[in-house]
């Protein structure tokens, strides 16, 4: 005979493993879709990313999307002039034609043979500003990572509304590191400091309007954290790594599987969630699983009554290594960023300006969701203690979210 506690782990482990078919088919959505973008690039047999290994074949294809064909505005002409006119034979040398390539001394990657032949030719005054906006690009990581949400804080929200933390852990550039070794508690989320915001419940009219407005900000920094590292890849040219240009775009997707290690540590220590019911009667009616996990995710934390029991959780050695995993695979990811921005060529520092206040906007608006969400987590006894959502004291008792309408009922009664 099996245990309780033994029965439980069973049961999260048939749950992890109906989650894990799911996560597989949207990854290999998201790799043919990366693929259909880029062509051949993931053929590296084809390609010799750092020079000096061996002398690049006459016959070698380069990469689709072919380098040197887009450029950014601020040195697009001055670029483009050099590219197709003075360093004609490289770039043809570099796009597949044989009488070039016979033409030019062997080299170790004709893409990099047409890098070296612009940077020679360019101006001393525009190969300083392309130097420049690389130590700015190189510190973008750091700076992104200020507003990134914490594995902890995405973990949570996944719980409750996983579509949601899908979208903001694409639409975050960034992942707020942890200390190597530091277990970052979900849990921790809950503590009430001084400033710390707690959201009401919201009255469902307009809590369907600012579900829904979550979704399409979050949805619009995705998109727009996608089509900056796109243009990236595009525009410009990886001194360490010329032919390729999906590095950026991979950096960007690298931030779901970051979390999705953490979502899987925190779902393997917790026990089965106790489902109290909704304030809403709606919920009653809802006896599908599918338009349950619909209703769970489209409502809002501040009015999800659904008990996660994270007080009790056990914490086994599987989902410490998970979590710790997830933070040492940020900081990483951080480190993965600076190597690929800072050898970003050919972007003025006007251009890296619009691009990081880009970086930033989505970041900010992904930040703000989890703000008012893990707001909404949490809850209190004395709301004389609050001043527009605002905790006022530190000595405020949190309660678990299954007692708030008993709370509210005996309030209303006094």
């Amino acid at each position: 005979m099996y245990t309780k506690s033994q029965r439980a782990e069973a049961d999260e482990i048939l749950t992890i493993g109906s989650i894990l078919p799911v996560i597989a088919l949207i990854s290999c959505y998201l790799t043919s879709r990366v693929a259909a973008q880029y062509g051949t690039q993931f053929n590296f047999s084809q390609v010799t990313a750092f020079p000096g290994q061996k002398l690049q074949s006459l016959s070698w294809k380069a990469p689709r999307p072919l380098k040197f064909q887009h450029w950014y505005p601020a040195f697009g002409y001055y670029l483009a002039t050099i590219s197709n006119e003075t360093c004609s034979l490289t770039l043809r040398a570099y796009e597949g034609s044989l009488s070039a390539r016979v033409e030019l001394p062997p080299v170790t990657t004709y893409c990099g043979a047409h890098l070296s032949c612009i940077l020679s030719i360019a101006q001393e005054a525009a190969k300083a500003n392309i130097a420049a906006t690389t130590v700015l690009l190189g510190l973008t990581p750091s700076i992104l990572a200020f507003l990134g949400p914490t594995i902890a804080e995405v973990s949570l929200l996944s719980l409750r509304r996983p579509i949601l933390a899908i979208l903001v852990s694409l639409g975050a550039p960034a992942i707020c590191p942890t200390r190597i070794g530091t277990y970052d508690d979900p849990s921790a989320v809950y503590e009430l400091g001084t400033g710390a915001l707690v959201v009401p419940e919201i009255p469902r009219p307009f809590s369907i309007l600012v579900s829904v407005a979550q979704y399409l900000l979050a949805a619009c920094a995705a998109s727009n954290v996608f089509q900056v590292s796109y243009d990236i890849g595009i525009r410009s040219v990886m001194s360490w790594a010329c032919e390729f240009s999906y590095l950026p775009f991979f950096w960007t997707l690298l931030t779901g599987v970051i979390h999705l290690f953490a979502a899987l540590a925190l779902r393997i220590s917790l026990s089965k969630p106790k489902d109290q019911g909704s304030s809403s009667t709606d919920a009653k009616s809802l006896r599908n699983w599918s338009i349950q996990f619909l209703y769970r995710e489209c409502t809002l934390s501040a009015n999800n009554s659904t008990s996660h029991q994270l007080e009790n959780m056990r914490v086994g050695p599987m989902g410490i290594a998970l979590n710790g995993f997830a933070g040492w695979f940020g900081i990483v990811h951080m480190a993965f960023g600076t190597a690929i921005f800072s050898g970003a060529l050919f972007i003025s520092t006007g251009d890296a300006a619009t691009l990081i206040l880009r970086y930033l906007a989505s970041g900010t608006m992904c930040r703000l969701i989890i703000y008012f969400e893990v707001g909404g987590m949490r809850r209190v006894k004395e709301k004389s203690n609050q001043f527009k959502w605002i905790v006022q004291s530190r000595n405020l008792e949190i309660v678990d979210a299954t007692q708030v309408t008993s709370v509210e009922e005996e309030r209303g009664r006094k």
